[in-house]
């Protein structure tokens, strides 16, 4: 049976929420609190029927450039609407590179 060419995919959503490691001894809990703020977010958007990428709690420059580049054998690509959810105070260097690296 070949695939139906005028069937869409449904819809995949790349989702991660960005902070900023050097509050979390500042502001117990508020790690937790912001990563399963992600978990929820990604469980609300799946039960919609999208098919979703939770990229966790982006909080360095390495995780963010480890995310751009996710290779958890479901890529990110241009067929990927991502999705961000802002925590708290952040470097431009946790976030830019997850947008910029996935393909």
């Amino acid at each position: 049976m070949t695939p139906d060419k005028h069937i869409k995919p449904a819809l995949k959503i790349g989702l991660f929420g960005i902070g900023l490691q050097a509050y979390w001894q500042q502001f117990e809990g508020l790690e937790q609190h912001l990563s399963d703020y992600v978990d929820i977010v990604a469980d609300k958007i799946s039960g919609f029927g999208a098919g979703v990428v939770n990229l966790g709690l982006i909080d360095t420059p390495e995780k963010a450039f480890e995310a751009g580049s996710k290779g958890t054998g479901d890529p990110l690509n241009e067929d990927t609407m991502s999705s961000v959810i802002l925590g708290n105070s952040l470097l431009t260097s946790n976030g830019v590179p997850v947008a910029r690296n996935t393909r």
